[in-house]
């Protein structure tokens, strides 16, 4: 049975009855109006069904601009779309409305559900070269290389040099992240998780971080009244 999705552009809640979800059928009966209340994201953001995707997205810097906001990603993407996956057509651009595409999702069969498993424990025993696979998928480098640039900078980060803080979900201390150019693809050193995410949020602006720098440097030494 397909299930069918909220009517409200960009919710995608299943319907519950006249075409919306349980929370937007509240707000038509109180306040006759879907808008009314809360905005849609407010609180229920990270249950949306696309707010891993935009959030992988954001953490890989493959987002143009104007999807930076999870309401205008939903909204540009058309909704969430049931059995379907969201991929970009061209994997040397940022996702943006003249580059993506819903892809249906392979069905699970026990062939594919075997393989899984074997490549999740195979990806367990063999970190390095996993990792090794996705240094020259995504930056065109090895673990070489890797190794090369953590010697060089001190196994610290070339920003704020101190060594990576983050525990991930293997309860191990993170890899600092590759940092490359976006515009040229070269890559410019290995940074902490505050790090890399800071410059993510300036977009590699240098006219946003020389701003951000004036901003601190007149309010140093302001008391509090």
């Amino acid at each position: 049975m397909v299930r069918k999705i909220c009517d409200v552009e960009g919710c995608g809640k299943i319907v519950v009855s006249r075409g919306l979800c349980g929370t937007h059928r509240r707000r038509v009966d109180r306040h006759g109006d879907v808008n009314a209340g809360r905005p849609f994201d407010w609180g229920t953001r990270e249950k949306h069904p696309l707010w891993n995707s935009h959030q992988s997205a954001k953490r890989s810097r493959i987002l143009c601009d104007e999807w930076e906001e999870l309401q205008h990603f939903i909204s540009g993407v058309g909704g969430f779309r049931e059995g379907y996956i969201l991929r970009r057509k061209r994997l040397n651009e940022p996702f943006n409305p003249d580059n993506f595409q819903w892809v249906k999702k392979p069905e699970k069969t026990t062939e594919h559900l075997n393989a899984a498993a074997w490549q999740r424990e195979n990806r367990k025993k063999n970190p390095d070269l996993y990792f090794h696979y996705e240094l020259k998928r995504r930056f065109k480098i090895g673990i070489e290389d890797y190794e090369e640039m953590l010697f060089v900078q001190n196994h610290v980060c070339k920003i704020c040099k101190q060594p990576e803080s983050t525990i991930n979900r293997n309860n191990q201390t993170q890899r600092l992240a590759v940092d490359h150019d976006h515009t040229t693809g070269k890559v410019r050193g290995l940074l902490c998780s505050n790090c890399n995410r800071g410059l993510g949020c300036f977009k590699d602006s240098l006219h946003l971080l020389q701003s951000a720098i004036q901003y601190l440097e007149s309010h140093q030494g302001a008391h509090h009244a």
